[in-house]
């Protein structure tokens, strides 16, 4: 439950302060995933951010208004369309995660150090748990945002971007 909350309240506050650059924060997950993982379809962000297919269409035909994101057909099936971020949305992530990390950085200074690593450690130990390796630290396990645990025993290389719970607490919360 408290996780749930955190994780709502966060996201809320994050549409405040996200607010002047006409961005939401569901839309800057999106934005994150696609610069994280590179482009995929709607399917894939709808596992890696927990959302409906209809969720991520208005989301990403938002984005594609503001130049953010593109729709690319496949060369291999022309059915199949997918999401890239663009140049501007990179610029956009960029502002808007560091308006983030502000965020954040605000939320973990109102706690106690040892507060912090404890939470810290817990997350850590839910991450493994739900199959999610934690090496030294940071998620070991590239997947980690596909939603797919890696296979038990398998040593993987964390991914470019992947969030580490001591640089993202809130997002290794979610």
């Amino acid at each position: 439950m408290y996780l749930r909350l955190c994780y709502w309240r966060t996201l809320n506050r994050l549409d405040d302060v996200l607010g002047g650059m006409d961005l939401t924060a569901r839309q800057f997950l999106i934005l994150k995933a696609l610069e994280e993982n590179g482009p995929c379809n709607a399917r894939s962000l709808c596992t890696m951010l927990s959302v409906t297919p209809a969720d991520v269409t208005g989301l990403s035909t938002r984005l594609e208004h503001k130049r953010f994101v593109r729709r690319v057909r496949s060369m291999e099936d022309r059915r199949r369309v997918i999401l890239e971020i663009t140049d501007t949305g990179r610029k956009a992530l960029d502002h808007a995660g560091r308006k983030r990390d502000k965020l954040v950085d605000s939320l973990i200074s109102s706690m106690p150090a040892s507060d912090f690593r404890t939470l810290l450690r817990g997350l850590e130990q839910m991450l493994e748990a739900l199959g999610y390796p934690v090496r030294a630290g940071k998620p070991s396990d590239p997947a980690m945002l596909s939603g797919t645990p890696a296979p038990a025993g398998e040593s993987q290389r964390p991914s470019r971007g992947a969030p580490t719970p001591s640089a993202e607490p809130a997002r290794a919360a979610r």
